[in-house]
């Protein structure tokens, strides 16, 4: 409410505040307002972000519910596009609003498959790992059934856990598996790195160690090739089983990866 106030304010009023404005706010006291009446108002850019994410959820949870009630034979489809939505947002580091949208279809996870279903039950475990809700996180982890989980997402449970050694027991399975049957474990593991559920996991000794066991080496001098290719290479370079620098070279102009873990400071990159 009080966003649109001041929408009107700044559209309306020429942003000056009036006292239609300050009586909708009530943790300001009679003294203040009307110091503040008359004075002009003003706007940041975080209010703004704030307040664009508030309509954008009110927009999403508008349409989820229109889909169920006029459209029920399309909600399976429309499921997925809201749970990539809130996937991606996972992926930007914006936990809470990837939350909202994942607590909007936990609601309703009765009526997709148990396929779905495991995959909502992981991101949305995230999204509560991620914005501090842990009660309700080991509250779902106990009572949900994961017995039709594949490796991949025990893997995810177990980092959800916080168990790194589970979890690298489980990434040494997928990484043979893959090699056995033919297919490109780095791209695999390259993959697996962009993942949110591997944000804190990248920066463990464990995985970096282990990462070394199975030929992940990190590029030494390399930051003049790899800056060519990216404007935003600022801290630790890894190359996926180094063999030459014509090799490294020679990969990281068509096939590079990389993983963010703070926006404009902190990457992490993995090439074939």
């Amino acid at each position: 409410k009080e966003f649109f106030l001041r929408r009107n304010l700044i559209i309306h009023n020429n942003a000056v505040i009036n006292k239609r404005y300050l009586n909708s706010i009530k943790k300001i006291s009679d003294e203040k307002k009307a110091f503040l009446v008359g004075k002009k108002i003003s706007v940041s850019l975080e209010y703004l972000e704030e307040n664009m994410n508030i309509i954008f959820l009110i927009s999403i949870k508008s349409v989820f519910y229109v889909v169920k009630k006029f459209f029920p034979t399309q909600f399976n489809i429309f499921f997925k596009k809201f749970h990539n939505i809130a996937f991606n947002y996972l992926k930007s580091e914006k936990y809470e609003i990837a939350y909202s949208v994942f607590d909007m279809l936990w609601k309703d996870a009765s009526k997709i498959d148990a396929s779905n279903k495991l995959l909502l039950t992981v991101n949305y475990l995230q999204s509560l790992k991620w914005t501090g809700n842990l009660k309700r996180m080991e509250q779902i982890r106990k009572s949900e059934d994961f017995s039709l989980a594949k490796n991949e997402h025990l893997m995810c449970l177990a980092l959800i856990d916080d168990n790194f050694k589970v979890a690298i027991d489980i990434l040494e399975k997928l990484i043979a598996e893959t090699s056995q049957s033919g297919k490109d474990d780095v791209a695999l593991v390259n993959e697996y790195l962009t993942w949110p559920i591997f944000k804190e996991f990248i920066e463990t000794t464990e995985l970096n160690e282990f990462l070394k066991s199975k030929g992940y080496i990190e590029i030494k001098n390399q930051k003049e090739i790899i800056d060519e290719k990216t404007t935003v290479c600022h801290n630790k370079k890894r190359a996926v089983k180094y063999k030459s620098n014509f090799e490294v070279r020679k990969s990281v102009s068509s096939k590079i990866r990389r993983y963010r873990t703070e926006a404009n400071k902190s990457y992490s990159y993995f090439f074939r």
